[in-house]
């Protein structure tokens, strides 16, 4: 029996040139259902664009035939119908303002046209407030104010009762700060923030207290100067908020001795009372105090070779502007706070390094209780010897 043919070279070709002809009779294949829609819509995109530029041709040459460049063509007749209705209809509609935002729109009426000054002016007064749970306090150039809080007031939060004493200190001597600069001292941070940057977004309260606080400055041409005071040198205001005797710190004779030694002997306390002064002249505030020289210190100008000067802290930036006005030599006793706005001062009118106070502890008393401050561990005492006259 014979086996099977082998295939020769042109059964070969043959083969091949079949296999080709047949595929090439072949029907193409079926398109999907996502290849027809997706045909369809490029179809329709097309004949949209084809018939948007023909009309588009037919309308440019139909208005070119009208005089001037726009034409009076019905469809832009229409369409300047159409906006002229829209306007007659906006003009009449009305809107009734709230009265605070009538009252601060009407304010930026009269004030966006004026003149501002581009450097701040020279502070002429001072103020430091405190707020605490009993009541508020405050120091405002030599008037001490303070009230108690309302069953309602002793419900809000601090930061509005920090406002509120600010506000409430304002209003008690307005004829007083008529046309003056007023820097305010606070150990609130968020107070001074809403004051500084004349309101906030966080508390309606509080930006309801600063509006009335800018309107009444705006009132009596008054500006407003905000610096932070660390809680543990806001003395005099935070007694006063807590209905109590205004303190009044001394140092004992080893820390003056030691002082006296490395700056001098000064001829007078400028700061002191009838029960602390470390010299045998002195000022004090009591006005039956007919042993101090005179009363308040701030109610004459300084002409001494050397003074002692040892101020509640609060009253700093106070006693650097009146060393403005006066002339001599003074050792003034500071907390040592690098941050202070007030130490490139000081700084600028020193005549030698300042010598710092150690042992506070068993040097610093309060003598309207006989012991150290509460908060003797935090403070930091320099003495400073500087000049009288304007440091620049």
């Amino acid at each position: 029996m014979p086996g099977p043919s082998v295939p020769t070279q042109e059964d070969k070709k043959r083969r091949k040139s079949s296999t080709s002809s047949a595929e090439d009779e072949a029907p193409p294949p079926k398109k999907t259902r996502r290849q027809e829609r997706s045909s369809r819509s490029r179809h329709r995109r097309s004949s949209k664009r084809s018939a948007s530029r023909q009309r588009e041709r037919s309308s440019s040459s139909s208005s070119s035939s009208e005089r001037g460049s726009g034409g009076t063509s019905a469809l832009r007749r229409r369409r300047d119908r159409r906006s002229k209705d829209f306007e007659r209809r906006f003009d009449q509609l009305s809107y009734q303002l709230p009265a605070a935002v009538a009252q601060d729109v009407k304010w930026w009426l009269r004030n966006v046209r004026k003149r501002s000054v581009i450097h701040q002016q020279l502070i002429t007064s001072f103020l430091t407030t405190d707020a605490a749970n009993y009541g508020w306090g405050a120091q405002l150039n030599d008037m001490i104010l303070s009230g108690t809080w309302t069953g309602e007031q002793r419900l809000w939060h601090s930061n509005l009762k920090e406002l509120h004493a600010i506000h409430a200190a304002l209003r008690a001597s307005r004829y007083a700060l008529r046309n003056s600069t007023l820097l305010i001292q606070s150990d609130n941070r968020t107070a001074l923030a809403y004051l500084k940057n004349e309101g906030g977004t966080r508390s309606t309260e509080l930006l309801e207290e600063v509006r009335k606080i800018l309107l009444f400055a705006d009132g009596i041409h008054l500006k407003l100067v905000t610096q932070h005071l660390p809680g543990t040198l806001n003395t005099v205001a935070d007694r006063l908020s807590r209905g109590k005797r205004l303190p009044q710190w001394h140092l004992s004779p080893q820390a003056c001795q030691k002082i006296f030694h490395e700056f001098g002997i000064p001829q007078i306390d400028l700061f002191a009372s009838r029960q602390a002064h470390v010299v045998r002249r002195y000022v004090s505030l009591d006005p039956l105090d007919h042993q101090a020289e005179f009363c308040n210190a701030f109610s004459r100008r300084w002409f001494y070779r050397l003074a002692w000067i040892f101020p509640p802290p609060s009253l700093m930036p106070r006693v650097l502007a009146h060393l403005n006005m006066s002339r001599g030599i003074y050792i003034v006793i500071t907390p040592r706070w690098e941050r202070t706005f007030w130490r490139s001062d000081l700084r600028a009118r020193a005549l030698r390094y300042p010598m710092r106070i150690p042992g506070l502890r068993h040097h610093l008393i309060d003598m309207t209780t006989g012991h150290p401050p509460p908060n003797v561990a935090d403070l930091e005492l320099e003495a400073w010897l500087v000049g009288g006259g304007s440091p620049f």
